[in-house]
């Protein structure tokens, strides 16, 4: 069976979900959604042939792919991680005002 892989929004909502899951399960430890987002990027680069952080967005995840990575990440070494710039696209950045 091949995964469905999710559109921009599905992205981002999924995302927010996820992270209130492991936001409750880490309490002490400072990340928001875009940490998420940076995990996903630095675990799935290699499959790029840019390190252009927007060519992420044209490489769709499913759900199954980034639950694996945030259930094999080690949230405790969050703040020893390398910083990867990015921007959500323009188009998109009224996503969690669709969240309420």
């Amino acid at each position: 069976m091949i995964e469905q892989k999710l559109e921009l929004f599905e992205f981002l909502d999924y995302i927010t979900i996820k992270y209130k899951i492991v936001k409750k399960k880490f309490t002490s430890i400072d990340f928001d959604e875009s940490a998420l987002i940076k995990i996903l990027m630095a675990t799935y680069l290699d499959k790029f042939e840019s390190k252009d952080a927007l060519e992420f967005y044209d490489h769709p995840l499913s759900k199954r792919e980034i639950d694996i990575v945030i259930e094999n990440y080690d949230f405790t070494q969050i703040n020893n991680e390398v910083l990867l710039e990015f921007q959500i696209p323009k188009q998109s950045r009224n996503w969690k005002q669709r969240l309420k």
